[in-house]
């Protein structure tokens, strides 16, 4: 059975459902079994995931969030819980090969040696290399009994996983999935912004906070998730620093002299900046690989665990105005200078809650003065039978400070998207899109989100080309599969985890850096 999973492992379905192998081996950022048992992230059945391992593969899970996107940030990564997500991919891990070796499986050395040998960061020019291989895992502060351990409970759990790959969708469900996906609808919408209301709302007063706070159907969970919302840019900040550097790529596989050659040639360039004869954006323009070079260098502003760890401690270890030595990371030699320092922010919810309350209480105001305002203009639009007539309408004498209204184009998307670019990723704003005809071109009501009341008007609706559905079968046939699969793998987990006794330690999850350092010191 794991033969035959080694066999496929470039099969994109393997690759999505055994993704913790990915993970594992991307930077070695990973669950190495070498952390003090006692700070745990996680017990599953009485067996500890350490508070290291995790934070660990949480690292390594940020970092390949950042590769795909690169303006992947802590804001995001609190938004997703991708924290929680890590963690629960750990424990399913767990979970798996419990029942595995509950059901008599196993992982024999040969099996583990083989697998290992397979892995490309541990290769020098295709072939395994035992020294590569005990530098990048001895580089995480691991050691190969406890990566070797690890991964022998991961390839243990992955042949219980491939009981899924039998799972396959019905020729209805890829008819009704290929529709899904090639159907296009284009729509027409006004975007009315609730904060182009706050001079309408006036003053808020403390009865107004009390009237919003008795209405509110919970104001403690509002309270709360308003906090929550804003917490990683205005209340819970951990220090920043805003940086450039020049680096010079040079991957593990450049020979030792070419190696040199560029830690020589780097700091040239940074002698160039010390003595005077160029600015450090005038280097970096002049010497860096990077995609910054342009920018002088400039990484912005960042905090800890947005970087790679040997980049990230000496950034954190400069003042302003400062510059490393040459720093060495898998992407190659650095020099760094620190330009900013951004000291912490460290409000708790009850020292902003008074702070929170008025906010909600006046944007609940302008909300509903929006609505209203909305609401008018839907009127306006089924009796004109077009949004640009309406907004044009209610330019015409309208006040200076009247919110400016822009009936734009969404483009063509399909039910399938979750992103449009114009409209965003609200759930109500699209799903209201889709109800939308040539007959009924205009929805009930405006929709609201967070921060704005939206206008829709049909565009039209393109059906998919009969003609290329055979030649595009085979695809989505494939993506049914791995959903499909996706969702029995789930629901196995689930079952297993409703069996076991699972505790989390709630710090390990936590955003607060604060909790964490207290809780887990280095």
């Amino acid at each position: 059975m794991l033969g035959a999973l080694r066999s496929k492992k470039n099969n994109p379905v393997i690759i999505i459902l055994l993704g913790f192998v990915v993970v594992l081996m991307a930077g070695f950022g990973v669950s190495f079994s070498t952390g003090d048992a006692s700070q745990w992230a996680a017990r599953v059945n009485g067996e500890s995931i350490p508070y290291g391992d995790y934070s660990r593969a949480y690292s390594s899970s940020f970092r390949a969030q950042q590769r795909r996107n690169p303006s992947y940030d802590r804001t995001r990564a609190e938004a997703e819980n991708l924290r929680q997500q890590v963690l629960d991919q750990m424990i399913g891990t767990k979970l798996l090969a419990m029942e595995a070796q509950r059901r008599g499986l196993r992982v024999d050395d040969e099996t583990l040696r083989k697998q290992i040998f397979e892995i490309p960061a541990f290769q020098i020019d295709g072939r395994f290399d035992p020294e590569t291989y005990e530098r990048a895992i001895r580089s995480e502060r691991s050691n190969p009994v406890a990566f070797e351990a690890e991964l022998r409970e991961t390839l243990l759990a992955n042949q219980l996983r491939s009981i899924v790959q039998g799972a396959g969708p019905s020729e209805a469900e890829i008819r009704s999935a290929w529709e899904e996906q090639n159907t296009k609808l284009a729509i027409d919408f006004v975007k009315i912004p609730v904060d182009s209301f706050a001079e309408d709302v006036g003053e808020v007063s403390p009865a107004d906070v009390e009237a919003w706070e008795t209405s509110a159907e919970d104001a403690d969970a509002a309270i709360l998730a308003r906090y929550q919302r804003f917490k990683a840019s205005r209340y819970d900040v951990p220090k920043q620093v805003c940086a450039r550097h020049i680096l010079i790529r040079t991957p593990k596989e450049t020979p030792p002299d070419i190696r040199d050659q560029n830690r020589k040639r780097l700091a040239g360039a940074a002698k160039q900046v010390v003595d005077g004869k160029k600015t450090f954006e005038e280097a970096a323009k002049e010497y860096s690989d990077d995609s910054t070079k342009s920018k002088g260098g400039d990484l912005g502003c960042f905090g800890p665990g947005q970087m790679v760890p040997k980049f990230e401690e000496a950034a954190f270890g400069l003042e302003p105005g400062k510059m490393s030595d040459v720093v060495e990371t898998m992407f190659g030699y650095h020099v760094i200078q620190v330009y900013d320092v951004k000291e912490p922010i460290r409000r708790t919810l009850d020292d902003a809650r008074d702070e929170l309350r008025r906010e909600l209480a006046e944007t609940t105001k302008a909300k509903r003065v929006a609505e209203d305002f909305a609401a008018t203009l839907l009127a306006s639009a089924k009796t004109e039978g077009s949004l640009q007539t309406a907004v044009d309408k209610a330019g015409e004498g309208a006040s200076e400070g009247a919110p400016k209204l822009l009936v734009e184009e969404s483009g063509d998307f399909t039910r399938t998207q979750r992103f449009v670019a114009k409209l965003g990723t609200s759930e109500e704003v699209l799903k209201s899109a889709w109800t939308l005809t040539n007959e009924s071109p205009f929805p009930e009501a405006p929709v609201g989100t967070d921060d704005a009341w939206y206008l829709l008007g049909f565009k039209n609706l393109t059906a998919p080309d009969p003609t290329k559905y055979e030649q595009e079968k085979q695809y989505i046939t494939y993506r049914e599969m791995v959903t499909k699969q996706g969702e029995i793998y789930e629901r196995l987990i689930e079952e297993l985890r409703t069996k076991a006794e699972v505790d989390v330690n709630p710090v390990a999850v936590s955003y607060d850096d604060g909790v964490r350092q207290r809780a887990f010191p280095r």
